[in-house]
Order: C-alpha cells, then structure tokens, then sequence
C-alpha cells in the first residue's frame, strides 16, 4: 500500500528493509554465558534426579551435651565436714522441717550429718543465723526445733554444742544486730529457754557474753559485743524468764551464783558514770522487789514512827501474793526483830 509496495507497513517507512528480527526461539537459547550462535545447554538436572548420583542424607545439627551435674563429694570417713558444707545442709534440714514439721526425719538427718563429721555447734549456729535473717521464719518453730532437738538422745546436739553454737552466735551479735534489730532480744530469749532447760548454766553463758566478740579489739578495749551494750539486757531477759518459770527466789539464785556485780556487765566507759550504774541496777532490780521496801521499813523503825502508820503504808504496798509470800515474812521479821533488839 506504500510506495514501492512489496511489502506491508504499517508506520511511515515502514518496509521489508525495516522489520525488525523475531525473538530467538527457545531452542536457540544458551544456558551458558557467552555460548556462540547456534550453540545449546541444557541445565543440569537436579540432584539427585534422574541420571544423577543420590543426593547425600541431610545431616542433622549437633545438639550441645548438657554440662554434667557435679554432684558434692561425700566426706571421706573420719575427716570434719567443711563448715560451708555443714551450713548448707543444716539449712536444708531445718526449711525441710519447718515445711513438714516431721521430726523423725529431722532426726534422720541430724545422723547423717554426724556421720558425714559435721560440726553440730556449727549446725546450731546456722539455724540461729537463717532463723534471724531469713524471711517468713517463725521464731516459735525454730525455737521449738532447737529444744526438742536438745532434749533428744539421738540428735547429736549435746549440752557442749549448744554451747558452742551460741558463743558463736555471740561473737557476731554486735554485727547482727545492725542488720537484723530483733537479733538481741531474740537470742535472749532463746537462751533463756535453754538455760532453764538445763542445757547450758548460767554463769557459763555470762562469760562467754562478756568474752564474745570478732577478735579486733585492740588492747585494753572491750569485748565487741559488751562495748555494745547488749550484755545487760540479754542476762536481764534470761533472769526474766527464769523468775516467770521458777520464782523470784529461783532467779535471785541464779543470779548469785554468776558471782558478779550488775556494773560488770556495763562497757567500760560506763562503770564510772554513777547514773548509768543506778540504771543498770534498775534493769535487775526485779530480782529483789522486797528491797525497796526493807529500806523503807528500816528507816520508819529508826525514827520510831507510830506503828499504826507503818501497818496503814504496808497494807498499801503489799498486795496479793507479795503479802503471803514466804520471802515477805521473813524480810518483814528480820528488819522488825532487828529494829527492836539492840545492835
């Protein structure tokens, strides 16, 4: 239709010189980089596919092996258990049996941990410890623990590993007691039960009161814990609980027996201060609550005083059991026959 015909154009031009080539067939394709003109690949067939070698087995990843659990090594015969190791398991016995309450077992495992050289005073010292710092401890539950312990046959707590255990205890009762306020009164109150228990006498656990501390002290400074103040108010606490079991004639004798004067259980820098002396003499002063009234009875006597006024300021004083107790009487007897017979 264009001008020299021939051919058919559909743009102006167009013509047989002009159209462009086909598209290379597929079999004319190369697969291979710079393949020559009528040259052909063919891709290679997958592996494994037909005519191929198998393909290998897929390996699975490695897992990591868990570390082996290293168990503790049992204490050879004979030799003392370490003292981390005593704690550590002492512990355990006791969160065992706050839990179950089951004291057999508690037994069981005290005897294993004799067994295996465990030093008790340091089973008694880590109970205490846990017991204080430890939360959700019930002070009841320890406490009951450790007497039903000490009074056991066959728990290996004997009379000198309570004793042990709670010298350690006071060693680090100064320190304790910044940590844990109640740590003090606490261990009073514990060592009152095991001294009326019969587990530990009184003038025994007064000196190692006295003695107990980290062992820093330079010369001639207190003992920690005593420099502390806590002295006082422990044996106060435990002449308490006496007097509360047994009397105050029980307590008073106790207290005799320790063969000390109250300023002796004050810090050094105390015992000269004549206040902080009457005060300490009034923390004990329960062990001797007729004494007030003797003085007050012997001075009336010396000034000769109507005795109908003196009975009138007894009746006042004196109530209850105080008045019919045997103590009364004889205090009241000797300070009259005293006042009325010469010197």
């Amino acid at each position: 239709l264009g001008p020299g015909g021939g051919g058919v154009g559909f743009r102006p031009g167009g013509g047989a010189q002009n159209r462009q080539p086909d598209p290379p067939s597929p079999s004319s394709m190369s697969f291979r980089p710079n393949a020559g003109p009528g040259s052909r690949s063919i891709p290679p067939p997958p592996a494994g596919g037909r005519g191929g070698p198998p393909a290998p087995p897929a390996r699975e990843p490695q897992r990591p092996e868990k570390p082996a659990v290293k168990e503790e090594a049992p204490t050879p015969s004979g030799e003392e258990m370490s003292g981390e190791k005593v704690r550590r398991k002492a512990i355990a016995l006791a969160e065992e049996y706050y839990s179950s309450l089951d004291m057999q077992e508690a037994l069981k495992c005290m005897s294993e941990l004799k067994d295996g050289g465990a030093d008790m005073a340091i089973v008694l010292e880590s109970w205490i410890t846990d017991a204080l710092e430890a939360k959700g401890r019930d002070w009841s539950v320890f406490s009951k623990l450790v007497l039903d312990m000490a009074s056991h046959e066959k728990s290996h707590l004997s009379k000198a590993a309570i004793e042990g255990g709670l010298r350690n205890i006071f060693n680090v009762l100064g320190d304790l007691s910044i940590d844990v306020p109640k740590a003090p009164s606490n261990v009073a109150q514990l060592s009152g039960k095991l001294v009326l228990g019969g587990f530990i006498p009184l003038p025994a656990l007064v000196d190692h009161l006295l003695d107990a501390g980290d062992g820093e002290e330079e010369e001639g400074e207190d003992p920690t814990l005593l420099a502390s103040g806590h002295v006082l108010p422990t044996v106060s606490t435990v002449l308490s609980a006496i007097k509360e079991e047994k009397g105050v004639s029980a307590a008073a004798e106790a207290w005799a027996q320790v063969g000390k004067g109250v300023e002796e259980l004050l810090p050094s820098f105390d015992r000269s201060d004549a206040k902080a002396v009457e005060d300490a003499k009034k923390e004990l002063s329960f062990l001797a609550p007729l004494q007030p009234l003797q003085t007050r009875l012997e001075g009336d006597m010396k000034a000769r005083k109507p005795a109908g006024e003196v009975l009138s300021w007894l009746e006042a004083e004196v109530e209850g059991d105080l008045a019919a107790s045997p103590d009364f009487v004889a205090m009241l007897s000797e300070t009259v026959i005293k006042g009325l017979l010469p010197d």
